[in-house]
């Protein structure tokens, strides 16, 4: 990561917002799951057997 980039965590009364990492990958399976969510035409989020896949490649880009 260069200098300049921090990873930064926001959080307010109902939000957190921090860095994503592959810690996250159970939770993110859990949430493409409730609605099928890769199967949606609008929707860019991967089946829940490529989350892990799909997380390391954005951390990567």
């Amino acid at each position: 990561m260069d200098k300049w980039l921090k990873e930064l965590t926001l959080e307010g009364n109902s939000v957190r917002l921090e860095p994503m990492s592959l810690d996250h990958t159970n939770d993110l399976t859990q949430a493409v799951k409730d609605g099928n969510l890769w199967e949606l035409w609008y929707t860019s989020a991967p089946n829940p057997e490529n989350v892990g896949a799909y997380i390391s490649k954005a951390l990567q880009e």
